[in-house]
């Protein structure tokens, strides 16, 4: 740490760049600390320190919360090469945080941090292509990409390459191949996954008919907060499907469905309360 205190005090800006992250990462955790050094490194050119910057006052860590000014140290690190940079600009133009949406830019910043190799962006231009977000809308074009995320272990691709084979949109309608996919993604914790996989277990779509697992999948999903599956959850502990008939336990999992703003479970717990 001393060594590198001393190589970042004289200037060299790879050495202030380390020293910022084991402020921001390690047991040295220093918000403003950090975004000192990645400020020091930015100013010299540094492409991961500007980004990082960025990302501090995107997220208002270290620094008063400024999107304009995070987007300004995103495009400095974008222009430079840097993907995980290319990848930020890229969510701001679409979402409009700090500079005005455009889509169409959107989209051109994610192909090329997805070019540069980042499966989050290979899976948020799949998503462009899916719902036509600033490129023309092409359900092939979107599961090429979704696939290339996969490949590399992205959940939520995989989730929507099985939403892919589950509605026959883009491929060959494939209950079976759906499943494949959605466990693929359940099994590294994607609660909308986990959600299907209980939908599927439940109807007996894909996989044999099983209720006992479909409540299991539900279970995974309304832990994380799923209010879809909390809602399943309680029509299942209502109706004894798949595990013991119990009401409190139906009322418990539907109320959270309903704060959580499932319109069934509050359509359905008026009619139980």
């Amino acid at each position: 740490m001393d060594k590198l205190l001393k190589k970042a005090i004289n200037g060299d800006p790879i050495a202030q760049f380390e020293l910022a992250q084991k402020y921001d990462w390690s047991m040295h955790f220093n918000t403003k600390n950090s975004v000192y050094w990645y400020r020091k490194a930015a100013k010299q050119g540094h492409s991961g320190a500007q980004n990082n910057l960025g990302e501090c006052y995107r997220e208002g860590e270290g620094v008063k919360k400024d999107l304009k000014t995070a987007v300004k140290w995103f495009k400095l690190a974008a222009r430079n090469g840097d993907p995980d940079a290319q990848l930020n600009l890229g969510y701001a133009y679409f979402t409009g945080g700090g500079i005005k949406k455009n889509k169409a830019k959107a989209a051109e910043w994610y192909r090329r941090s997805a070019d540069s190799g980042i499966a989050s962006a290979k899976y948020n231009l799949g998503l462009c292509y899916w719902e036509g977000d600033g490129v023309v809308k092409s359900y092939r074009k979107s599961i090429s990409w979704f696939k290339k995320a996969a490949r590399q272990g992205h959940a939520g691709a995989m989730f929507e390459i099985g939403e892919a084979y589950w509605y026959g949109e883009g491929v060959k309608k494939n209950y079976r191949a759906a499943c494949r996919w959605y466990m693929k993604s359940a099994e590294l914790n994607n609660d909308e996954a986990e959600l299907s996989l209980g939908v599927a277990y439940h109807n007996g779509k894909g996989v044999k008919q099983d209720l006992k697992e479909s409540v299991h999948w539900y279970r995974l999903a309304a832990n994380q907060n799923n209010s879809r599956a909390q809602y399943n959850l309680g029509l299942s502990y209502l109706n004894g499907e798949g595990v013991k008939k119990n009401r409190r336990a139906a009322l418990i999992w539907i109320k959270k469905a309903a704060q959580n703003g499932d319109k069934d479970a509050k359509r359905e717990l008026k009619k139980l309360l």
